[in-house]
């Protein structure tokens, strides 16, 4: 079963504004934590919390995406788990990770498996439009508001890395964080996680790029880190019109 988002007859200019709920995906191993999140998550927008029950879900033979993208135009973000892989026989009834990133138009929080309040987290920049989006997104978030911030930037340029680590720094400086600035030597994933553990980072932030034929590669990189970073995982949406707007939490 695929899930399909409903085509909409309104135009782009009168998308329906978001209401104050966030919807919370429980798992059987992540469901403390994920709760726990949640509520911080709810704590800091000031937003009530919502439950889905995956068990009621598989009762009515939908899947928690379906129930998700019903309650998408009211929610301002997803927190969910992983999931444990699942026999495909099984798999339409239980939570797919990478289905929700690819159609869902809302932030999704990846808990991790333990809760620890967020105190520090990172973000990557690439001095691409793409990139600057993404900054100008976490410089107007009132969730991350208040947080230290690393902002990795990858050196195989090293003149370029240090120019848009700079510009990076002084946007979100601007913004009120407190920053520092980290050259990695490349992004693969080895890199990021190793800064991740090195600075004591609570919370990776990321975006998905909208472009999923084309970078399709990346993609694959990306989903691969969300999947195995050992903090938890702040994903904005692919839409390069929602990237960047001041509603996103």
């Amino acid at each position: 079963m695929r899930c399909r988002r409903r085509s909409s007859s309104c135009p782009a200019a009168t998308v329906r504004k978001m209401e104050t709920v966030i919807t919370c995906v429980t798992s059987r191993e992540y469901t403390a934590s994920v709760r726990r999140y949640a509520e911080w998550a709810a704590a800091r927008l000031s937003l009530p919390l919502e439950y889905l029950d995956q068990a009621e879900a598989r009762k009515l033979h939908r899947t928690v995406l379906h129930d998700m993208i019903d309650r998408e135009a009211r929610t301002s973000l997803f927190v969910v788990g992983k999931a444990r892989p699942v026999a495909p026989a099984l798999s339409v009834h239980y939570w797919n990770l990478e289905g929700a990133i690819r159609v869902l138009r809302r932030p999704i929080l990846r808990a991790s498996r333990t809760f620890r309040a967020p105190l520090r987290f990172a973000v990557g920049f690439d001095g691409t439009p793409f990139g600057r989006r993404l900054l100008e997104t976490v410089s107007n978030s009132a969730l991350l508001a208040g947080l230290a911030c690393r902002v990795m930037v990858a050196g195989r340029a090293k003149a370029a890395a240090c120019n848009q680590l700079r510009w990076a720094e002084l946007t979100l400086r601007d913004a009120g964080f407190q920053v520092a600035g980290q050259l990695l030597p490349d992004d693969s994933e080895a890199a990021i996680c190793a800064c991740i553990d090195e600075a004591d980072i609570d919370l990776l932030v990321l975006a998905m790029p909208w472009e999923w034929g084309v970078k399709e590669f990346f993609l694959g990189s990306t989903l691969s880190l969300i999947r195995t970073c050992p903090v938890p995982v702040l994903i904005y949406p692919h839409s390069p019109v929602l990237l960047g707007r001041r509603h996103m939490p």
